[in-house]
């Protein structure tokens, strides 16, 4: 997810090493449509970069946990409350966000930068050493599987677990054309200066219904399969779909055309993310 100006409340948000909202890409050149007449286009992209990111911004987190709720078997319902006490996983959505700024290793947990010009890549050879949320979910899924574990390890693999299937599916948390994930593209959006990856993560979503609303509507596109596949092909999914929808036809200013194009892909992308994640967990208690 990602700070601007008037909302701070981040789709899917880039933690750590993605503040404001970028993809750390060695080497990441910057991809602008610029007005240099206007002093103005520089000082807001400025200040967009200087809070800290957070991809799917709260709303599309808090979205996907519950669809996922929604799918939860009676065995992983009963487990999920036994981890969480008090909390449910609506509240604990956002919680990785919230610590990266005094776990800043876990910035690049948050996303992985695949060049959007890559066709069939292999995903995890983009993954660094420090991991990325292809491997990160994998890894925390092994920690709440096992039953050694602590409980309060268990416990921060779940919560990860919920926040970071979630930031999988924001596509420009996969998707980069050498600006950290649209952090570097500038674009006025229904005439407001924004960068692209702000518009993924806050933008398009506050433009969408409440939550509830929006929650309940995703329930209803759900299609038989969507819980089949591996992280990383559901990492290429959203590689492809930063490719099609939100690089394909960008232009310097971006209104409804736009905004309608991505909000199918936005509402799909949060449909298969809930159902993902609740499948994770069904497939973790399963009896």
């Amino acid at each position: 997810m990602r700070r601007n100006l008037t909302n701070t409340a981040l789709l899917f948000a880039y933690p750590g090493s993605h503040s404001p909202v970028s993809h750390d890409s060695p080497g990441a050149g910057a991809q602008s449509f610029r007005t240099p007449r206007l002093i103005l286009w520089w000082i807001v992209p400025l200040l967009l970069l200087a809070g800290p990111a957070q991809p799917w911004g709260a709303k599309g987190h808090r979205v996907v946990a519950m669809v996922a709720s929604e799918r939860l078997s009676p065995e992983a319902r009963r487990a999920v409350q036994d981890l969480l006490g008090s909390e449910s996983l609506v509240e604990v959505s956002t919680w990785a966000d919230e610590i990266r700024r005094y776990r800043r290793e876990t910035g690049q947990w948050h996303y992985i930068n695949v060049p959007i010009e890559a066709r069939n890549p292999d995903i995890l050879s983009f993954c660094p050493p420090g991991g990325c949320v292809v491997s990160k979910i994998d890894d925390f899924r092994s920690v709440l599987t096992n039953p050694r574990e602590k409980p309060a390890n268990r416990r921060d693999a779940l919560k990860f677990l919920i926040h970071l299937v979630a930031d999988l599916h924001q596509p420009l948390h996969v998707g980069d054309r050498n600006d950290k994930g649209g952090n570097r593209t500038q674009v006025v959006y229904f005439q407001t200066p924004a960068n692209l990856h702000s518009v993924w993560d806050t933008e398009i979503l506050q433009r969408m219904e409440e939550e509830a609303a929006l929650a309940s509507g995703l329930c209803r596109i759900v299609r038989s399969g969507w819980e089949r596949g591996t992280t990383a092909d559901w990492a290429a999914e959203s590689h492809a779909v930063a490719r099609e929808a939100a690089y394909r036809h960008l232009s310097r200013k971006v209104g409804a055309h736009y905004q309608q194009q991505a909000e199918t892909a936005v509402r799909v992308q949060l449909a298969k993310a809930g159902v993902r994640l609740a499948a994770m967990l069904n497939r973790v208690w399963e009896q």
